[in-house]
């Protein structure tokens, strides 16, 4: 994890913005015979007693052989290649690399099982209503037949993790002069990275 205070997030709502935004995780955990991973989306739901990550997986994943233990939920926000051609700087001084910029958070926690019926059912309707809000024709869990719906849920297995950590980088060109970090949105723009562009000039507003 890159601590550089420049890039360095530990902000509970901005790092939940992220989650969010990209909510599809590489989940990581020492089963006891080595390190596993999963790649999974998880939900941020906030308690009153702190922050969980809820997923699901097959019922079968080695991921169930980690319960009570510490994992790392890696979430991947934006992230592209920096060409030095895009700094107005170069054609002054020539004092120019490549980069990346990226954003990402990391959580720790600990994980537990899931496999109560009524505890997958809520994961599943809040998951996919996250993923659903704003679209034409939303599809809901309770579109599907409710027996339909009960025999899909006896192939998996729920995960929570009680977030113990969490913390992030988001390194958007923000080392850089306001007109190299103008170059670096505008050449992200150019190459279709819209997203990534925004990211640029909101860093810079920041």
């Amino acid at each position: 994890m890159n601590r550089n205070p420049m890039f360095y997030q530990s902000e509970q709502a901005e790092l939940g913005i992220v989650i969010r935004s990209a909510p599809f995780a590489s989940l990581v955990a020492d089963a006891g015979s080595g390190l596993i991973a999963e790649h999974l989306p998880l939900y941020l739901r906030e308690t009153e007693d702190g922050l969980r990550l809820e997923g699901h997986l097959m019922a079968r994943s080695d991921m169930a052989k980690a319960e009570g233990r510490e994992v790392l939920a890696l979430f991947q926000g934006g992230s592209g290649y920096v060409s030095p051609a895009w700094y107005p700087s170069k054609q002054l001084h020539g004092k120019v690399v490549p980069t990346w910029n990226y954003s990402v958070v990391q959580a720790r926690g600990v994980l537990s099982i899931k496999r109560d019926p009524e505890w997958l059912l809520q994961h599943l309707t809040a998951l996919t209503d996250q993923m659903e809000y704003g679209a034409a024709g939303a599809w809901a869990v309770s579109d599907a037949p409710k027996d339909f719906i009960t025999r899909q849920m006896r192939g998996i297995i729920g995960v929570e993790i009680t977030v113990t950590a969490l913390e992030g980088v988001q390194k958007m060109s923000q080392n850089k002069e306001a007109a190299d970090r103008a170059g670096v949105a505008e050449g992200f723009a150019r190459a279709g990275e819209t997203g990534l562009a925004e990211q640029v000039r909101a860093a810079d507003r920041s």
